[in-house]
């Protein structure tokens, strides 16, 4: 889509405000400028399972786009690196992948050495993404379930943190729901990854289990969990419950004015979320209540805990919003200076109406406004406020699809307000059909599958890059609105927190509930660092650098520095002189062909000696991780018994593979046929789905008739 600039007809009614307009405008010109030359990175990593059993092979496929407005493949980063993180925030595997043309691919042995049963976390990003903080690194998490471990669930019977007293009762039970009497666990209190409290116990005959103890060491009352394991060699089995004290709210409710602050006399619209400890959105219901008591609205979400109210405060008001269980929570107090910002989405006349008033204090001030997604501006100019509302309106076709972000700025050039707006068009949709090569095949032979995709609007082809991971849906069960690329390109990288179903809002984007997660997380700071500030650059390739310095400690200029390696049975040469700074630098290799890669480093004076020389290699740094215990999975338990029936019965089938040599049964796709994840609802092998430039996502799954 080409880049329409909107320039309001507003923007040179008056002469004195000019310069302050242009200081805005050249802001944003710079910021353009960046983005286009010297865009951000996305990553995106489609893994084939959310859960595995132990020593299962997780197997990845990665791809690199921009971070500006068309989003293609973005052949920068040669180099991607991938943490995996356990849920107490210790790293478990670390691996760097190579990328060709914005596409890397690889897959992790979930080996029981370095991995147990429990939640991971991965990780992927570039060197270049340091630049910009963690904001665009790609997360995930899935599940390893240990398929030879039997103790599969627990049952919290009371559970109370007051004063610094951990109280609870706790039942184990097997597989089949028989209590576990007399086994020997251990018991885990833990505050952010910080362990208060580690002791070991036993199960009673009737296999409850009671914890009353003083918590002493200092903690963070926000970052409570409980974790219980069986005792033994390794300690595998683990429950983990986040818990909170008693003077804490067990539900986190924020209202949150429609682009910016709440303003006295203004009417506006309240949107509010609420979620539990777990991190996800509960229904609430409640009422909004003055100081004196009064009813003033009442209030009730809609989805995942979110919801909208309007609402006009008074000045010297102040306001609270009531649970039907009793629970108080405030709202912000109302300002008496500033301006109500809200936008309406048109969607017979595919438009967005922009409603924008101010306080008697800011009439006949200026303000100016911008419209950008991903960083680039497509709407700028300025108004006059007066003691009229203004109203503004734009096409949604003149912005590309994704999240927009519309922006006032005061004469000072300060942002006061923002909004979020998903835009989405009907012509990002692909159909899709796809075939197989015969109706029916024997035992262990290949199966072919033919993809065809065009453009559902125009019937052209439409080439693009796909990644198919093929799983048996009694075996495997995928949530249906998970993270795809679709909606972690789109939405998702560029929303504030963690999103509860993003596939929803992908299949309904012109709906209310989106506009909702508009309203209550849509928002990333997109500020760019100037080109000479950012101190990580695109890796084109492995390598590793050092200083050369002499036997008082400074450094070598001008030394030769000669390089020997060994990658297998194969060897590779290098050699360059050390700069002012005595430091050098070897890169550009490309993909080695074995894990452990050895070489030897030999630095020679200005004379040709090695006397007197010495080598520091430099050591590699990597961004920590400080978001581990931020988003728990919503069971009370991390591992259920659906999950290992599923782990237990992939085995069973493995091994009567090994004794007959036989594997599953013979698969003929003749209608059912679902892509989840990914808007693909297949039927006699037709699909559609919403396409991602030339990029989408396909997860097939062959279900059994």
């Amino acid at each position: 889509m080409k880049k329409i600039l909107l320039v309001l007809c507003l923007l040179f009614i008056q002469h004195y405000s000019f310069s302050q307009f242009l200081n805005v405008n050249n802001a944003l010109a710079k910021s353009d400028s960046i983005n286009q030359n010297a865009p951000r990175e996305k990553i995106f990593v489609h893994y084939d399972k959310p859960y595995y059993k132990l020593n299962d092979t997780l197997w990845l496929r990665g791809y690199i786009v921009e971070a500006a407005a068309d989003e293609k493949f973005f052949d920068s980063s040669k180099i991607i690196h991938i943490d995996i993180w356990d849920n107490d925030g210790k790293l478990v595997k670390r691996l760097s992948t190579p990328a060709s043309l914005g596409i890397f691919y690889n897959n992790i042995t979930l080996t029981d050495l370095l991995f147990a049963q429990g939640n991971y976390t991965m990780r992927a990003y570039s060197n270049y993404m340091r630049n910009f903080g963690d904001s665009l690194f790609f997360t995930s998490s899935f599940k390893i379930i240990d398929p030879t471990s039997s103790k599969w669930n627990i049952k919290i019977d009371s559970l109370n943190f007051e004063k610094n007293k951990l109280t609870a009762i706790a039942k184990l039970m097997d597989g089949k729901k028989n209590s576990l009497a007399n086994h020997k666990v251990k018991i885990v209190f833990k505050s952010g990854g910080h362990t208060l409290l580690s002791k070991s116990s036993i199960t009673d005959e009737d296999g409850n289990i009671a914890i009353d103890t003083t918590i002493l060491s200092k903690f963070n009352p926000e970052k409570l969990v409980l974790g219980i394991a069986e005792l033994g060699d390794d300690e595998k089995t683990k429950f983990e419950i986040p818990i909170t004290s008693s003077n804490q709210q067990k539900i986190d409710l924020q209202f949150l004015p429609e682009g910016g602050g709440l303003i006295a006399g203004l009417k506006q619209r309240l949107a509010f979320k609420a979620i539990d400890i777990y991190g996800h959105g509960v229904y609430v219901k409640g009422v909004i209540k003055d100081a004196e008591g009064n009813n003033i609205a009442n209030f009730e979400s809609t989805y995942q805990g979110t919801g909208i109210v309007d609402f006009f405060a008074l000045q010297n008001k102040t306001y609270t919003a009531y649970l039907d269980n009793g629970a108080a929570y405030s709202l912000p107090t109302p300002k008496i200076s500033g301006r109500a910002f809200s936008i309406n989405r048109n969607i017979a006349k595919d438009s967005l109406i922009i409603h924008i008033e101010v306080s008697k204090d800011l009439y006949n001030k200026p303000l100016y406004f911008a419209a950008t997604v991903r960083g680039t501006s497509y709407a700028k100019g300025k108004i006059n406020m007066d003691d009229k509302a203004h109203i503004l309106k734009f096409s949604t076709e003149s912005f590309p699809a994704g999240v927009a972000h519309f922006t006032l700025y005061d004469d000072n050039g300060n942002a006061v307000n923002e909004r979020a707006v998903l835009i989405w068009h009907p012509e990002n949709i692909l159909k899709l059909s796809l075939n197989t090569d015969r109706p029916i095949y024997a035992n262990k032979e290949n199966v072919s599958l033919n993809l065809q995709s065009t453009n559902l609007i125009t019937h052209e082809a439409a080439p693009g890059n796909f990644s198919i991971a093929i799983v048996d849906t009694g075996q495997v069960s995928f949530p249906v609105n998970s993270e795809n690329i679709v909606s972690y390109v789109f939405l998702s990288s560029d929303i504030n927190g963690k999103i509860e179903d993003p596939g929803f809002y992908i299949k309904h984007p012109l709906s209310d509930t989106t506009d909702l997660l508009m309203l209550t997380q849509g928002w990333v700071n997109y500020n760019f660092s100037p080109l000479e500030n950012r101190k990580y650059a695109f890796e084109k390739g492995f390598g590793f650098g050092g200083k050369v310095t002499n036997a008082f400690n400074k450094s070598i200029p001008s030394a030769k520095i000669s390089l020997l390696g060994k990658d297998g049975s194969s060897a590779f040469l290098g050699d360059t002189l050390t700069d002012k700074n005595g430091r050098f630098y070897f890169d550009g290799y490309s993909y080695f062909n074995t894990d452990s890669v050895s070489a030897v480093v030999k630095a020679l004076n200005k004379k040709g000696k090695p006397f007197n020389v010495g080598i520091e290699f430099d050591s590699l740094s990597y961004p920590p991780f400080n978001d581990h215990n931020s988003f728990y999975e919503k069971e009370n338990i991390i591992l259920d018994t659906l999950g290992s029936f599923l782990a237990n019965n992939n085995i069973l089938l493995a091994e009567q593979a090994r004794r007959d040599g036989k594997f599953l049964e013979n698969v003929t796709v003749t209608s059912k046929v679902k892509i989840q994840g990914s808007l693909i609802i297949l039927t006699k092998m037709e699909a559609q789905i919403s396409q991602f430039q030339n990029l989408s996502l396909i997860k097939l799954q062959i279900i059994r008739s």
